[in-house]
């Protein structure tokens, strides 16, 4: 099953405890404990002007899911389709990768590298911003880089587990480095996103001339919110509402209560998309399934948009190709009659013509 060709935007779906730089334990956020004017670590950055900020604002949004014009599809591949995108069950790897994959669950080790490496190019952008926002004025635009180094954060603990939270929020990359448990990182996170929301609901109390800035920042730089605040609250709201799903058979009761709270809140009820056609761009996974066809629906995930009857199956995806045969070369399927996915697992046979999932 080929991934659509007119694929051109895909919503985005959707701390430290003990003595450090700061002295911040889990509860505290790092928009209130960060100061512009200390270098945390050696090499930790702060985006210096305003102009500055925006531009890394805008590059941070490009690389939670890397569209970038040079690389773009490359990037996405080696970041997340390679890797969560086929073990999590909505893709499948169709072949064998020149003998490096396989079957569609092996593990190979320089593919696994690949969501880490979105998240730290994400954080260089992100993170300046989160440093410098306040003293130059522009709180809404550190509230909002803080949202978006959330939201990667986040996708690399489901990726990963436990990781190094704190040494990573101040660009520390190298050991020795200090793992945090998943509930911490989930405990710093809601810290992160409340803070930011608070910071985002009082933009309406702000001058006009202030108003002005960031909305003009907004109109040129805000590519998967519309250029609204309000959105970007959804957005952080709605990031709670899923940790808090994604918590509930840990902590259930506390988890209803995020949720609760999240929802009350306001999350997000329309979709919000990054636009690439504003960049003249094709979304990576349309690019990797129909120019490489190195990508194919899951019949996991198959299976879920049918049962739920969900209209996206139609958007996302083409029906079969070619008739499905059986082993003595009876039609099973018809051509062009439905939406078939692999099986997840399956063990991958070269990229050739003589591969049936190509």
């Amino acid at each position: 099953m080929k991934i659509r060709k007119n694929i051109f935007s895909i919503a985005f779906p959707l701390v430290a405890a003990g003595v450090l730089a700061f002295a911040t334990g889990c509860g505290d956020s790092l928009l209130d404990n960060l100061d512009s004017n200390q270098e945390v670590i050696s090499g930790a950055s702060v985006a210096q002007t305003v102009d500055q900020a925006a531009g890394m604002f805008l590059t941070a949004q490009q690389k939670m899911h890397d569209i970038g014009t040079t690389g773009g599809p490359h990037q996405y591949q080696y970041q997340f389709n390679l890797h969560i995108d086929n073990y999590s069950g909505y893709l499948c790897l169709p072949h064998n990768f020149d003998g490096r994959q396989p079957s569609a669950y092996a593990y190979f080790p320089d593919f696994a590298g690949g969501p880490l490496g979105s998240f730290f190019r994400v954080s260089t952008q992100a993170l300046p911003v989160v440093r410098g926002a306040k003293d130059l004025g522009v709180a809404e635009l550190g509230a909002m880089a803080s949202i978006i180094y959330c939201y990667s954060a986040l996708e690399l603990s489901d990726v990963y587990g436990p990781f190094p939270w704190w040494d990573y929020k101040n660009d520390k990359q190298d050991p020795p480095m200090t793992y945090y448990p998943m509930k911490d990182i989930y405990d710093s996170i809601f810290v992160d996103l409340k803070k930011a929301v608070e910071i985002l609901e009082n933009f309406p109390n702000t001058s006009e001339e202030h108003q002005s800035i960031i909305n003009n920042i907004l109109t040129t730089k805000d590519k998967i919110c519309g250029g609204e605040i309000e959105n970007w609250i959804g957005f952080a709201n709605s990031i709670r509402l899923r940790m808090a799903i994604r918590m509930s058979n840990v902590e259930p009761s506390r988890a209803e209560q995020e949720a609760r709270d999240a929802i009350a809140a306001g999350v997000l009820k329309t979709n919000v998309q990054y636009d690439e056609t504003l960049e003249g761009l094709i979304h990576p996974i349309a690019f990797i399934a129909t120019k490489w066809g190195d990508t194919r629906l899951n019949a996991s995930f198959e299976n879920l948009l049918k049962r739920l009857n969900s209209p996206m199956l139609a958007v996302w995806f083409d029906k079969n190709s070619a008739a499905i045969k059986n082993s003595q070369g009876d039609i099973l399927v018809e051509e062009n009659s439905d939406y078939i996915g692999v099986r997840a697992g399956i063990d991958t046979s070269p990229r050739d013509n003589s591969n049936r999932y190509m």
